[in-house]
Protein backbone atom coordinates (compact mmCIF):
# COMPACT_ATOMS: atom_id res chain seq x y z
CA UNK A 1 0.00 0.00 0.00
CA UNK A 2 1.00 3.80 0.24
CA UNK A 3 2.51 2.79 3.71
CA UNK A 4 5.75 1.83 2.37
CA UNK A 5 6.32 4.15 -0.97
CA UNK A 6 8.72 6.76 0.16
CA UNK A 7 7.71 10.25 0.58
CA UNK A 8 10.87 11.51 -0.92
CA UNK A 9 10.17 9.26 -4.44
CA UNK A 10 6.99 11.02 -5.00
CA UNK A 11 8.46 14.34 -5.42
CA UNK A 12 9.82 13.49 -8.72
CA UNK A 13 7.04 11.01 -10.51
CA UNK A 14 5.37 14.27 -11.67
CA UNK A 15 8.26 15.80 -13.43
CA UNK A 16 9.49 12.32 -14.70
CA UNK A 17 6.32 11.87 -16.51
CA UNK A 18 6.96 15.65 -18.21
CA UNK A 19 9.95 14.78 -19.52
CA UNK A 20 9.06 11.28 -21.01
CA UNK A 21 6.10 12.61 -22.28
CA UNK A 22 7.93 15.50 -23.91
CA UNK A 23 10.46 13.33 -25.10
CA UNK A 24 8.00 10.59 -26.38
CA UNK A 25 6.02 13.88 -28.69
CA UNK A 26 9.28 14.96 -29.90
CA UNK A 27 10.29 11.21 -31.47
CA UNK A 28 6.66 10.94 -32.92
CA UNK A 29 6.65 14.37 -34.13
CA UNK A 30 9.72 12.84 -35.94
CA UNK A 31 8.49 9.86 -37.53
CA UNK A 32 7.02 9.95 -41.19
CA UNK A 33 3.03 8.41 -40.26
CA UNK A 34 3.06 9.82 -36.16
CA UNK A 35 0.12 8.53 -33.89
CA UNK A 36 -2.96 10.34 -34.04
CA UNK A 37 -5.26 10.70 -37.33
CA UNK A 38 -5.85 14.39 -37.28
CA UNK A 39 -1.87 15.14 -37.00
CA UNK A 40 -1.12 17.83 -39.64
CA UNK A 41 3.02 18.97 -39.59
CA UNK A 42 4.14 21.45 -37.36
CA UNK A 43 5.19 25.03 -38.55
CA UNK A 44 8.61 25.79 -37.13
CA UNK A 45 8.58 27.52 -33.85
CA UNK A 46 11.66 28.96 -33.68
CA UNK A 47 13.53 31.52 -36.07
CA UNK A 48 15.95 32.47 -34.58
CA UNK A 49 16.42 35.58 -36.93
CA UNK A 50 12.91 36.34 -36.03
CA UNK A 51 12.48 38.63 -32.78
CA UNK A 52 8.90 38.13 -33.19
CA UNK A 53 8.60 36.01 -30.48
CA UNK A 54 9.66 38.40 -27.87
CA UNK A 55 7.45 40.92 -29.29
CA UNK A 56 4.86 39.04 -28.78
CA UNK A 57 6.15 38.16 -25.05
CA UNK A 58 6.15 42.03 -24.31
CA UNK A 59 9.34 41.85 -22.37
CA UNK A 60 12.71 41.65 -23.35
CA UNK A 61 15.28 38.75 -22.48
CA UNK A 62 17.31 40.72 -19.92
CA UNK A 63 13.81 40.81 -18.10
CA UNK A 64 13.29 37.30 -18.34
CA UNK A 65 16.43 35.99 -17.18
CA UNK A 66 16.52 38.50 -14.46
CA UNK A 67 12.76 37.30 -13.00
CA UNK A 68 14.16 33.73 -13.46
CA UNK A 69 17.23 34.65 -11.62
CA UNK A 70 15.51 36.52 -8.93
CA UNK A 71 12.98 33.43 -8.33
CA UNK A 72 16.18 30.95 -8.21
CA UNK A 73 18.01 33.45 -5.47
CA UNK A 74 14.54 33.29 -3.65
CA UNK A 75 14.70 30.14 -3.79
CA UNK A 76 17.97 28.72 -2.54
CA UNK A 77 18.32 31.59 -0.16
CA UNK A 78 15.17 30.29 1.63
CA UNK A 79 16.44 26.82 1.14
CA UNK A 80 19.92 27.88 2.84
CA UNK A 81 18.00 29.59 5.75
CA UNK A 82 15.84 27.07 6.29
CA UNK A 83 18.35 24.67 6.52
CA UNK A 84 20.46 26.43 8.99
CA UNK A 85 17.62 26.69 11.51
CA UNK A 86 17.03 22.99 12.23
CA UNK A 87 15.94 23.70 15.35
CA UNK A 88 13.14 25.82 14.55
CA UNK A 89 9.83 23.78 13.95
CA UNK A 90 7.86 26.69 12.20
CA UNK A 91 7.94 30.52 12.12
CA UNK A 92 7.19 33.53 8.96
CA UNK A 93 10.01 32.23 7.12
CA UNK A 94 9.12 28.46 7.27
CA UNK A 95 5.76 29.24 6.44
CA UNK A 96 7.14 31.75 3.65
CA UNK A 97 9.92 28.66 2.63
CA UNK A 98 7.14 25.92 2.34
CA UNK A 99 4.68 27.49 0.38
CA UNK A 100 7.09 29.29 -1.83
CA UNK A 101 8.68 25.98 -2.69
CA UNK A 102 5.99 24.27 -3.42
CA UNK A 103 4.22 26.65 -5.76
CA UNK A 104 7.42 26.69 -7.52
CA UNK A 105 8.43 23.28 -8.10
CA UNK A 106 4.65 21.98 -8.73
CA UNK A 107 3.05 21.91 -12.28
CA UNK A 108 -0.77 21.67 -12.77
CA UNK A 109 -3.89 22.87 -11.37
CA UNK A 110 -4.26 23.48 -7.66
CA UNK A 111 -4.71 19.88 -6.62
CA UNK A 112 -1.66 18.52 -7.90
CA UNK A 113 -0.12 21.28 -4.36
CA UNK A 114 -2.33 19.10 -2.06
CA UNK A 115 -0.13 15.92 -1.67
CA UNK A 116 2.85 17.71 -1.46
CA UNK A 117 1.23 20.56 1.00
CA UNK A 118 -0.09 17.99 3.02
CA UNK A 119 2.97 16.48 3.86
CA UNK A 120 4.43 19.77 4.71
CA UNK A 121 1.94 21.33 7.02
CA UNK A 122 0.14 18.29 8.81
CA UNK A 123 2.99 15.44 8.97
CA UNK A 124 4.84 18.28 10.44
CA UNK A 125 2.08 18.94 13.00
CA UNK A 126 1.76 22.67 11.93
CA UNK A 127 -2.17 22.19 11.56
CA UNK A 128 -4.33 18.94 11.86
CA UNK A 129 -5.42 17.00 9.55
CA UNK A 130 -8.68 17.75 9.89
CA UNK A 131 -8.22 21.37 9.80
CA UNK A 132 -6.53 20.84 6.60
CA UNK A 133 -9.57 18.96 4.99
CA UNK A 134 -12.10 21.59 6.08
CA UNK A 135 -9.98 24.41 4.80
CA UNK A 136 -9.72 22.91 1.91
CA UNK A 137 -13.86 22.11 1.67
CA UNK A 138 -14.02 25.89 2.12
CA UNK A 139 -11.48 26.86 -0.49
CA UNK A 140 -13.60 25.05 -2.91
CA UNK A 141 -16.84 26.18 -2.31
CA UNK A 142 -14.87 29.43 -2.74
CA UNK A 143 -14.58 30.76 -6.33
CA UNK A 144 -11.47 31.39 -8.04
CA UNK A 145 -8.29 29.35 -7.75
CA UNK A 146 -6.88 27.41 -4.68
CA UNK A 147 -4.43 30.61 -3.79
CA UNK A 148 -7.33 30.97 -0.87
CA UNK A 149 -6.26 27.40 0.66
CA UNK A 150 -2.98 28.88 1.14
CA UNK A 151 -4.25 31.78 3.03
CA UNK A 152 -6.37 29.44 4.87
CA UNK A 153 -3.28 27.14 5.74
CA UNK A 154 -1.40 30.33 7.02
CA UNK A 155 -3.74 31.66 8.82
CA UNK A 156 -4.61 28.36 10.71
CA UNK A 157 -0.89 27.84 11.22
CA UNK A 158 -0.34 30.93 12.96
CA UNK A 159 -3.83 30.47 14.83
CA UNK A 160 -5.82 33.17 13.11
Amino acid sequence: GDNVIDKGVCQWVYPLLLVLGSVFCLIDSKRENPFGTTYTKAKPGWDSDSDLTFKRIGIPLWVGAFIFLLWAAVLAGCLIIRASTTGEKGGYLALFETMFRVGSIIFGGGQVVLPMLYGEVVDTGWISSSTFYQGFALAQSLPGPLFNFSSFVGGAYLGV
